[in-house]
């Protein structure tokens, strides 16, 4: 909000992007289902972690985040996780959640080359340890999967 503003104090005007077609699924938790299995590329089995604990999570996230949100066409896959790991880079005490998405963003297609371009940004945009914590998150991910 506060780099809308100050982009509207400096006379610059943003056009907004198309709404996102509505999803009308019956089964959002299997859409959702779905959708995480083709961005991780893992059937899931078994619930795990806090999905098991509380089930009700895995059902929140998968209808909605894997069916209303991820399902919209406004944005690809590749394209969400790219936002989605550059949002993690710049914050601080995510590299699980990091790490994780680096696979997911991978999986769409996204390369090791573009996402180490991506972290170099972060290390000038936002701060050099960011950058450099992105980088090593990014070669451990590499490393797991020779």
């Amino acid at each position: 909000m506060a780099v809308t503003e100050d982009r509207k104090q400096k006379g610059r005007q943003d056009m907004e992007g198309r709404s996102a077609s509505p999803v009308n699924e019956s089964d959002k938790y299997q859409t959702g289902k779905k959708t995480l299995q083709d961005l991780t590329g893992r059937e899931e089995k078994n619930l795990a972690g806090a999905n098991a604990f509380v089930p009700a999570i895995d059902t929140f996230l998968k209808e909605h985040l894997f069916a209303d949100i991820f399902s919209r066409d406004v944005l690809t896959y590749q394209q969400r996780e790219l936002v989605t790991v550059s949002a993690l880079a710049a914050m601080s005490g995510v590299v699980a959640q990091l790490q994780a998405h680096i696979g997911v963003a991978m999986n769409t297609g996204l390369t090791a080359s573009q996402l180490s371009g991506c972290f170099r940004i972060i290390g000038q945009v936002v701060n050099k340890n960011q950058g450099d914590i992105a980088r090593a998150t990014l070669e451990k991910v590499l490393a797991a999967k020779k």
